[in-house]
């Protein structure tokens, strides 16, 4: 069994890492508005397949693998 020291120690260093994650993830996750991103793949892939392999790599200026993934699946929507 651990001493109880080590434990609060580990304890500590957990809430620590926690505590420095969410000091860096929230203020990103505010500047960073990951619903102007999804609303973009949205508008990219709502006419299906064919365009968004044709628009993927001319506008989106990504990775067009996604994109064509995203327009299969939501064709059944």
């Amino acid at each position: 069994m651990m001493p109880e020291r080590s434990v609060k120690n580990q304890n500590l260093i957990v809430f620590l890492l926690v505590a420095v994650h969410l000091a860096v993830a929230l203020p990103l996750a505010f500047y960073l508005n990951i619903w102007v991103d999804e609303a973009s793949t949205l508008y990219a892939t709502q006419h299906g397949f064919l365009t968004a392999f044709q628009t993927a790599a001319a506008e989106q200026k990504q990775a067009p693998m996604y994109f064509w993934i995203r327009s299969i699946c939501s064709a059944g929507t």
